[in-house]
C-alpha cells in the first residue's frame, strides 16, 4: 500500500524540529544559567529508560500527525501542542530529571485531542444567525457592554501602555476600580465578542467595522494592561490569512527567527530580553510550573474545594493555589502563578483530576470541530488554546468566556467553512 505525504504536513514537521533544537539550546544556555526556578527541581536521579523515552515522544508527536487521518484544525491544534506542550516539558525532563508525570500526561494529553475529536461529534441544531445581521448585531452587543467599561476607566487610561510601558501598574488600576460586572465581562469581551466582530467584518469586507474592532480591543487592553490582549489583537488578525497549513508554517518560522534572535542576543550581547519575553515565559515557565504544581500538591489534592465546591469542601490553604505556587516555585507569593489544564487537573484530584481536565478540553476542541468552523476564525481557536495553557479548566469556560465561545460558535460560526472557502 502506497503512503501518500503531504509535503506542506512535511514542512510544518521539519519546522517543528528545529524549535525543539533552538528550545533546548535556550533552555541550556540561558534559562538554566540565569533563572533559579529552573535549577531548583533539577534531579540527580535520571532514570535511563525515561531519558530515552522524552528523546524518543517528541519525534513521534512531531512524525505523528503528518499520517494521522484528521481535520485541519485539530491538526493545527496539534502542532501547537507539539511545540508549547510537548517539546517544552521533555526538555525539561531531559535536563532537570524533573517529574516524569508531566511528560506522561502531556503525551496523554495530545493523543486525546486527536481520538476525542475523531470518535465524539457533536451536533446541535439551532437556527443560524444570518450573515447579513452578524456585524451590526455584534457591533450593538458588543458596544453596550462596552458602555461601563468607558464610564470607570475611560479617563484613566495609559496610552504608554501601548508601548508596553506602566503595564502593572494598568493591571493594579483594573483591580482598584472593577466591579463584579467588569471582571465577568472583561475576557469574554476580548477573547470572543471582538475578535469575532474583527474577523466577520473583515469577511463581510466591512473595514470601518473591522477598525473599530480593533479600536475596541486596544482600549480593553489599555483598561487592563493585558499582554495576551495585546498581542492576541495581532494574532487573531495575522490568522485570519492563509490555510491551515500556511498559518502554521509562518507561525513557526516567526517562532524559529524569534528563537534565533534570542540565542543571538544573548552570545554576542549577554541581553536574554528576548528569550525572557517570549523563551521562557511562553514556553518554559508554564512547563516548570507543571513541576511545580505537581510537586507542591502531590498527595494533598484539594477537591476543587478552590472553584465549584468551595460551599461544600473546605479549602486548607492561607493562600490561594497560584500564590502558594508562586511562593513554591519562584520564591513569591505575590506572584500569580496560574496554570493550565494538567496542573488545575492535579492539584484538585491527582492523575485522575488530569485526566478529566484533559478529557473536558479534548470535548471542547471536538466539539468547535464538529462546527465545521472556517479556516478564518482560527485566531479566536488559538485564543482559547493558549488560554488553556495558562488558566483553571473551570475559570476558563466561566470566566474566559469559554462556554460563551461554545454557544456564539453555534449561531455565528457553523458550517462557515464552505461559506468562506476561500
Amino acid at each position: 500500500m502506497r503512503i501518500t505525504v503531504n509535503k506542506e504536513k512535511l514542512v510544518i514537521a521539519i519546522l517543528s524540529l528545529a524549535i525543539y533544537f533552538l528550545l533546548e539550546a535556550s533552555l541550556v544556555t540561558i534559562i538554566i544559567p540565569n533563572y533559579y526556578e529552573f535549577r531548583k527541581f533539577k534531579s540527580y536521579d535520571g532514570n535511563e529508560f525515561m531519558l530515552l523515552i522524552s528523546h524518543i515522544i517528541p519525534i513521534v508527536l512531531t512524525v505523528l500527525p503528518i499520517f494521522l487521518s484528521s481535520s485541519q484544525l485539530i491538526y493545527s491544534v496539534l502542532s501547537l501542542m507539539t511545540i508549547l506542550l510537548i517539546y517544552p516539558s521533555t526538555i525539561i525532563y531531559q535536563h532537570l530529571h524533573a517529574d516524569f508525570r508531566v511528560v506522561v500526561m502531556n503525551t496523554i494529553y495530545f493523543l486525546a485531542v486527536y481520538l476525542v475529536s475523531k470518535h465524539f461529534k457533536f451536533k446541535l441544531h439551532v437556527s443560524k444567525i444570518k450573515e447579513g445581521q452578524k456585524v451590526w448585531l455584534l457591533l450593538i452587543v458588543t458596544g453596550i457592554l462596552l458602555i461601563p467599561f468607558i464610564v470607570i476607566f475611560g479617563s484613566k487610561i495609559n496610552f504608554q501602555n501601548l508601548l508596553l510601558n506602566n503595564i502593572y501598574e494598568a493591571r493594579d488600576l483594573q483591580k482598584d476600580l472593577s466591579n463584579p460586572y467588569t471582571g465577568y465581562v472583561y475576557f469574554p469581551l476580548t477573547n470572543v465578542l471582538i475578535p469575532l466582530l474583527l474577523l466577520i467584518s473583515f469577511l463581510h469586507k466591512e473595514y470601518f467595522k473591522a477598525a473599530v474592532a480593533i479600536i475596541m480591543l486596544l482600549f480593553m487592553f489599555l483598561v487592563g494592561g493585558h499582554k495576551a490582549v495585546f498581542f492576541g489583537t495581532f494574532l487573531t488578525i495575522y490568522f485570519y490569512f492563509g490555510n491551515y497549513y500556511q498559518k502554521i508554517k509562518l507561525f513557526f518560522i516567526g517562532i524559529s527567527i524569534v528563537l534565533i534572535t534570542g540565542l543571538l542576543t544573548y552570545k554576542f550581547y549577554h541581553d536574554f530580553f528576548v528569550t525572557a519575553l517570549i523563551t521562557r515565559r511562553i514556553f518554559f515557565l508554564p512547563a516548570i510550573l507543571e513541576v511545580g504544581y505537581f510537586d507542591f500538591f502531590s498527595g494533598k489534592p484539594i477537591f476543587w474545594s478552590y472553584s465549584i465546591f468551595k460551599f461544600f469542601i473546605d479549602y486548607p490553604f492561607d493562600l490561594a493555589p497560584p500564590h502558594l505556587i508562586g511562593l513554591h516555585v519562584l520564591d513569591n507569593s505575590i506572584t500569580h502563578a496560574n496554570n493550565g489544564t494538567l496542573s488545575d487537573g492535579f492539584m484538585n484530584l491527582g492523575i485522575p483530576g488530569v485526566i478529566i481536565n484533559i478529557l473536558m478540553v479534548s470535548f471542547v476542541f471536538s466539539v468547535l470541530d464538529s462546527l465545521d468552523i472556517s479556516h478564518r476564525f482560527f485566531g479566536l481557536i488559538f485564543l482559547l488554546f493558549f488560554t488553556f495553557m495558562s488558566v483553571y479548566f473551570f475559570i476558563v469556560m466561566i470566566t474566559y468566556g469559554g462556554f460563551l465561545f461554545l454557544i456564539v460558535g453555534h449561531f455565528f460560526l457553523k458550517n462557515t467553512r464552505t461559506l468562506y472557502h476561500d
